[in-house]
């Protein structure tokens, strides 16, 4: 298999309009959609959408059998059917079906302006403009000019030829893009298409063989990676890309490249015999979650902990200048006043504003954009009924993705494991998140951390990913502090094998499931959520006085490399498909190896230096 890079140009007449979510300028009832730097575009989904619909019109037209349904199933992709009755049928419903077809943004290269043009709708009655039907648009691109897109679709193939005739045919069938086709915009004139072969150039020879590697991620494109949803209908993407994001679009990508497989395959023990000793291996590594953070930058992102509180000092000279300062609570042992004047101070859940506290912690404020999409009917050729959904993506721009790589619970075999993991990498992460992302990835050298003793005789655990800790069946909605105290207690008792006790806490909780997740983990099973302890709960534990509390420092070290393990509860409990336990990536998502259950230790605010109070003197 080879990565083929199909470059196009769209030539298109003018007017053309593909409409932004974003409101336009003053009085713009239809704004153009544009790119950050006010370039017009069309979105690469609307070059697929429609050169699907361009080949299912091919393949009910040809007596030659042009391409059949599954061929353009594979290429494109099918959604998931929740309307099915049997368990069998409800597993390969919902399990996930990637398409192999990748497109960029389709970006204008013709000079474009900002002119407007103006549709009426009359009535017939009156012979006058009937009332609210006056429609503004933006209009780039003049009428009767050429307009040209420059685009990429990549995939993978093995017959670059049989697949080159059949895509460019069914552009060329396009009569049209964008809105307002039927009064004639966005007409197709031409279609330019050149294929260029992407060769790999893996980086082999400059990490030592070692346990642990940073992974750098760099989308391609705008990206969503949908967080709880707050409507039905639209879809909020988080900043962070999950460890099972990363392994899932690594998998993806390896389908593609594998002989005789697929995106949708799954990796096995003799998945690719060029890559065998990684296929034996890959359920084994553990790739954390990736946080944010510009190029330029060499120090990851820290998720703030939920024991910090703000509070106000006023400088008695200067009346107007007004520090907000923070504190971690996690050093006291009773609550107090602070500030001046003296005051209770504000946890996390009571500031109106916590950009200051990301910024503090490392974390970039990026770019998001929203594009509404809709589904559309091939015969009336308008919109579904009911299929309308916005994505509030995240724009990279000039920001990189920084995880870790942990090779550790490998044992033989690592260093073909490496070679093999970091020629995987080259071809990137495809077909992630709900745009079906691409990324470029790359291992940027060897990570190092140091494992820090008790401060102040404490150890202050700060999770930095969502873990499965507390067993929800011993809890409901009427426990408070004590029923939490005694469950969280158990825990780390359990996970420490005695050598750690609880002091306090600082801790939120969320259930996450839905159909889903059931169908696909747990379908044989009546419906149970899971039970997450949020990012950035925090944990002050004291060694035990009994003699097992020696061994409490290699205990956190582990933790602190590899993730806090399950507990004992859920390996029973999530355990399935005879793997024995839930600590397997088929039985339960939120495992160490995709990432979940990452802490750090004792954080310092001293590290994070504050930002310069404006109005105040030096």
């Amino acid at each position: 298999m080879v990565k083929v890079n199909l470059k196009i140009t769209i030539s298109v007449q003018g007017p053309v309009l593909t409409q932004s979510s974003t409101p336009g300028d003053y009085g713009i009832d239809a704004p153009a959609a544009r790119t950050a730097d006010g370039t017009p575009y069309l979105p690469g989904t609307l070059v697929l959408g429609r050169l699907r619909q361009s080949l299912e019109e091919l393949s009910e037209a040809s007596s030659e059998n042009f391409i059949n349904k599954a061929e353009i199933e594979e290429w494109f992709g099918k959604s998931s059917d929740s309307k099915t009755i049997s368990t069998t049928e409800i597993i390969n419903t919902v399990a996930p079906f990637r398409k192999k077809l990748q497109a960029t943004d389709f970006v204008a290269i013709t000079d474009n302006s900002k002119d407007t043009l103006y549709r009426i709708r009359m009535d017939k009655k009156r012979g006058t403009v009937e009332t609210g039907a006056y429609l503004v648009i933006d209009s780039p691109f003049a009428p009767g000019s050429t307009v040209l897109f420059e685009g990429v679709i990549s995939h993978f193939t093995d017959n670059e030829s049989h697949d080159l005739g059949k895509i460019e045919k069914g552009l060329r069938w396009i009569t049209s893009f964008g809105a307002e086709r039927t009064i004639g915009f966005g007409q197709l004139l031409k279609v330019d298409v050149k294929p260029e072969v992407e060769v790999q150039t893996p980086s082999i020879n400059y990490y030592p063989l070692g346990a642990y590697y940073k992974l750098r991620i760099h989308p391609r494109g705008p990206f969503c990676l949908a967080r709880r949803q707050v409507d039905k209908n639209l879809f909020e993407s988080e900043e962070i890309i999950p460890g099972n994001v990363i392994k899932g679009g690594l998998a993806t990508t390896w389908g593609m490249l594998a002989p005789g497989k697929g995106p949708n395959d799954q990796i096995t023990a003799y998945f690719d015999e060029s890559r065998q000793e990684l296929a034996k291996s890959f359920d084994k590594i553990r790739f954390t979650h990736a946080f944010p953070l510009r190029k330029d930058s060499q120090k990851r992102p820290v998720v703030a902990p939920l024991s910090l509180i703000k509070y106000t000092m006023t400088d008695t000279k200067n009346m107007d200048c007004e520090h907000v300062l923070l504190e971690d609570m996690a050093h006291h042992e009773k609550p107090r006043l602070f500030g001046q004047p003296q005051a209770a101070p504000t946890f996390s859940i009571d500031w109106k504003e916590s950009g200051d506290v990301k910024q503090r912690f490392g974390w970039p404020d990026l770019q998001r954009e929203l594009r509404v999409r809709t589904a559309m009917d091939r015969k009336s050729r308008r919109s579904k009924d009911q299929q309308l959904f916005a994505y509030e993506m995240i724009v990279p721009d000039d920001h990189e993705w920084e995880a870790m790589i942990d090779l550790s619970r490998i044992t033989e075999d690592r260093d073909k494991v490496l070679l093999q993991l970091i020629d995987l990498l080259s071809y990137g992460m495809n077909g992630w998140g709900k745009t079906k992302a691409f990324a470029t990835t790359f291992i940027a050298g060897q990570y190092n951390a140091i494992a820090p003793g008790p401060s102040r005789g404490m150890y202050v655990i700060t999770l930095q990913t969502p873990a499965l800790l507390c067993d929800p069946h011993q809890l409901n909605e009427a426990s408070g502090h004590k029923q939490l105290y005694a469950a969280y207690s158990e825990l780390w008792k359990e996970l420490s094998g005695g050598s750690l006790e609880l002091v306090r806490f600082f801790a939120s909780q969320s259930l996450t499931g839905g159909f889903y997740l059931h169908q696909r983990f747990q379908p044989d099973k009546d419906y149970h959520p899971w039970l997450l302890t949020d990012a950035g709960s925090v944990f002050v534990l004291k060694q035990s006085d009994c003699p097992k509390g020696a061994a409490a420092q290699p205990i956190v070290k582990n933790w602190l490399w590899h993730g806090l393990p399950l507990p004992d509860w859920a390996n029973i409990r999530y355990g399935k498909n005879g793997a024995g336990n839930g600590n397997d990536w088929q039985n339960c998502p939120y495992i160490p190896q995709n990432g979940f259950g990452e802490i750090a230790v004792n954080i310092d605010l001293n590290e994070f230096p504050e930002s310069k109070k404006e109005g105040c003197d030096e």
